[in-house]
């Protein structure tokens, strides 16, 4: 498992796909090792704390081997491209395919999703973000009960989330945080308040009586440094982590930010009729992001 708990979401989504559509079964084992260089507070609200149907690899056998095949993963990989730079130019399918003859991982699918052919290893190790929504659309409907908080909502919440439910609600998510860092500002830094003020002119004259609701991981930023052509309402912005969640997909309508968190809002939304705006590019840099961009988002381009 890598990032948090938007990235978590996808490589968690591709599994459980990968499980029901082809090998039944087959154990979902969500490895945390990854994690430790993450802080405790990013582990404590990971999503491994609150989805269901899977076993979690702590330490052990099977962890020691995990950590072996992930250093041989990584060790094969420059190794395969350092080589194919004195010898010719390598394919990445063949690194793949070497990857999987050599070791048992799985790290490169097509977007057919045709089940990996597995090799003589009685475990399989998969690595990946799996950043696109063929791979698991087909069992929305499951991870829309399977990503389902376990907890009561907040008592402090449940005017806010009267307000969303009775009102045509908007949720604004605004990443803000290390995508502001100067190590990953380059990349990251995509969504500019005209991008935000654009789309909300936009969604207001789609839906007049359209009311925002502002979502972020760092409100204080947000209030200090945005101003929004309309009135908007603020979420704490210290809620649980799947508090906060279940706050953003109950909205109706969304405008995101280039967040696989804020990716995770919209697609959870229960909402038929939802109009989603996002920004176009993803990120500054030059992998291909299509996945996910869904059929019902709209987009807004931004510039560096």
């Amino acid at each position: 498992m890598l990032g948090r708990l938007g990235n978590q979401f996808f490589q968690y989504a591709f599994a459980r796909a990968l499980q029901t559509k082809f090998y039944p079964e087959y154990n979902i084992v969500l490895n945390s090792y990854i994690f430790r260089n993450c802080n405790e507070e990013e582990i404590k609200v990971g999503c491994r704390n609150q989805l269901t149907d899977y076993n979690i690899v702590e330490c052990g056998e099977s962890c020691r081997k995990s950590r072996n095949l992930k250093f041989f993963h990584r060790a094969s990989v420059k190794l395969i491209k350092l080589y194919s730079k004195f010898i010719s130019r390598l394919d990445g399918d063949i690194v793949g395919t070497l990857l999987r003859d050599l070791g048992g991982i799985y790290e490169r699918f097509h977007s057919d999703f045709e089940p990996p052919k597995f090799s003589s290893s009685k475990d399989i190790q998969v690595f990946g973000n799996f950043e696109h929504y063929y791979y698991f659309d087909a069992i929305r409907d499951l991870l829309l009960d399977e990503y389902t908080p376990k907890h009561e909502l907040l008592s402090k919440n449940i005017n806010l989330m009267n307000e969303i439910k009775n009102t045509q609600s908007v949720c604004v998510s605004i990443r803000r945080g290390d995508f502001l860092s100067d190590k990953h500002k380059d990349v990251f830094s995509v969504c500019t308040p005209e991008y935000f003020v654009e789309a909300m002119h936009r969604m207001r004259a789609q839906i007049p009586d359209c009311k925002f609701f502002i979502f972020s991981d760092d409100v204080q930023d947000v209030k200090n440094n945005f101003k929004f052509p309309y009135e908007v309402e603020y979420e704490s912005g210290d809620d649980p982590v799947w508090e906060k969640l279940r706050l953003m997909y109950s909205c109706k309508h969304f405008i995101i930010s280039n967040s696989t968190f804020s990716w995770w809002a919209q697609y959870l939304s229960r909402n038929d009729d939802k109009i989603v705006y996002a920004p176009t590019p993803w990120h500054w840099d030059k992998r291909d992001y299509r996945g996910l961009y869904t059929p019902c988002m709209r987009t807004i381009e931004c510039k560096k």
